[in-house]
């Protein structure tokens, strides 16, 4: 992830400085989320996790083994400095990317196969993927790729927050669980205020509308800057021994 990325990068580092009050209840709430979330698994593999910002140590402090694919190397030096009680095992390179242009899973499935003890969690990183990759993401083999993503999983726990919708507009509190996929006409009916659909507003699609359709879900209001919200979905599953 280049420094100077549109999914993260320095911007975002500078961001979460100079808004972290406004991101405490997005934190909070995330923070919440998790003590919902019971893997069995001891050890956690977090893709995506930046320097941490939305990650609670008390759920960090669950596990006895965290590694994190992350590649932004001032996001792992931050981490570090946030996390001193916790010991990282680096991936620099995510075996998620896009490889010659295309999503294909064999590497991730390689991956996520070779971490048979582990449960696995995305911190806000899938629906970013439009950011860092807008053609691969627009191909018909993302959307196959999305598809089959969570059946990678089938022998282990996951997790995922990711954005669903961004823009000007603040999503309203109304939307919070859904025991389905929601299509994204749905979710502007109901998490967007009926003074807003009356008027043409710009909301950004972040890719992410049918994913893990059979699992309930929760929203989240994420202020990430006092012009730019974001409504971020939740999804888990616990492996069943």
């Amino acid at each position: 992830m280049a420094l100077l990325s549109q999914a993260g990068g320095l911007g975002y580092h500078l961001r979460a400085l100079k808004y972290k009050p406004r991101w405490k209840p997005f934190c909070q709430a995330i923070e919440a989320w998790l003590n919902t979330w019971n893997p069995p698994e001891k050890k956690i593999i977090l893709f995506g996790p930046s320097a941490g910002y939305t990650l609670p140590s008390t759920f960090l402090g669950r596990f006895e083994k965290i590694g994190a694919v992350e590649p932004d190397p001032v996001a792992r030096y931050l981490f570090k400095k946030r996390f001193k009680n916790h010991e990282i095992e680096w991936f620099q390179k995510s075996p998620l990317f896009p490889k010659n242009g295309i999503f294909n899973h064999d590497e991730l499935k390689t991956f996520i196969d070779s971490h048979e003890d582990y449960c696995f969690l995305f911190c806000n990183l899938l629906g970013q993927l439009h950011l860092l990759f807008p053609n691969e993401v627009r191909s018909r083999r993302f959307s196959e790729f999305k598809a089959s993503l969570p059946y990678l999983f089938l022998n282990h726990s996951w997790a995922s927050y990711h954005d669903r919708l961004s823009g000007i507009i603040k999503p309203s509190s109304n939307l919070q669980k859904s025991t389905q996929s929601l299509p994204n006409s749905q979710l502007v009916s109901l998490a967007y205020s009926a003074k807003h659909l009356n008027v043409p507003v710009e909301l950004i699609d972040h890719e992410m509308e049918g994913f893990a359709p059979a699992l309930s879900r929760i929203y989240f209001r994420w202020e990430l800057t006092p012009r730019h919200h974001h409504l971020i979905e939740g999804v888990f599953e616990s492996r069943t021994d």
